[in-house]
C-alpha cells in the first residue's frame, strides 16, 4: 500500500464530485475521517448505525472485537460510511501497526 497524505484525498474527491456532477448525481456532502484502528473500533461499536441508542452492550462488542483483533482473530473495515446528511466516511489511517 503507497502511502498517501489528506490533499491526496481532497484531490480525488474533487474529481469524483466533478464527474457526478456532469452525470447530472445528487449526493450528499461527504466529511472524512482518518482515524487509527481504536477509534474504527470505536466508530463500529458506538456509531455503526446512526440510531444507536446508548447501552452497556456497546462497550462490551467493543472490547470483544478489540481482543479478537489483537489476537489476528478477525479484521476490521477499511471504511465505514454514515449516509447522513453530510454523509461521514471513516476511513482507518494504519493496517497492520495496531498489535500492541
Amino acid at each position: 500500500m503507497s502511502d498517501w497524505i489528506e490533499a491526496d484525498l481532497l484531490h480525488w474527491d474533487e474529481k469524483i464530485i466533478r464527474i457526478a456532477e456532469d452525470l447530472g448525481l445528487d449526493w450528499y456532502p461527504i466529511d472524512y475521517e482518518i482515524i487509527d484502528y481504536k477509534e474504527m473500533l470505536s466508530a463500529m461499536a458506538y456509531t455503526g448505525l446512526p440510531t444507536h441508542y446508548r447501552h452497556w452492550s456497546y462497550g462490551k462488542e467493543y472490547e470483544r472485537t478489540h481482543t479478537l483483533y489483537n489476537m489476528g482473530q478477525t479484521g476490521l473495515p477499511y471504511e465505514m460510511i454514515i449516509n447522513s446528511n453530510p454523509s461521514i466516511a471513516y476511513l482507518m489511517r494504519d493496517i497492520y501497526t495496531s498489535i500492541n
